[in-house]
């Protein structure tokens, strides 16, 4: 669910935590770090909700995959830049924070690259 009005999409959390059986996996960085800016317009980015069943996470659909196929956890890698990120950092062997990510991804991570905007996965992924 995402939308240019971020008041009316931070009023709804108190309705969407009233559901047994969701949470909130993730929503536009603003909402959980007041440092980054608050987009001016929807050119800039939208308020946001990832609204997921309890149990199911970044991190538990790749140590579920990777178990399926055989992938030792010291052999995944996982890229990312928001909370939502940190599950999955726990099911692999190599973290990395984009440069633009949170600070605290960035604090658990094995490693920081550039920014999204600037081939920061490409850059790690040539480095390796």
């Amino acid at each position: 669910m995402g939308s240019p009005d971020f008041d009316l999409i931070i009023g709804l959390e108190p309705k969407i935590l009233a559901n047994p059986g969701v949470y909130i996996s993730n929503r536009h960085k603003h909402q959980t770090d007041p440092s980054f800016p608050k987009p001016k317009s929807t050119m800039e980015g939208v308020a946001f909700y990832d609204i997921i069943s309890t149990g199911i996470s970044k991190g538990s659909g790749v140590k579920f995959l990777c178990d399926l196929l055989g992938f030792p956890k010291e052999s995944r890698i996982g890229i990312g830049d928001d909370l939502n990120d940190l599950s999955m950092f726990e099911e692999v062997g190599t973290s990395v924070a984009m440069g633009n990510a949170l600070p605290k991804v960035k604090a658990v991570a094995t490693h920081i690259t550039d920014t999204n905007n600037n081939d920061g996965v490409a850059k790690f992924l040539a480095k390796i």
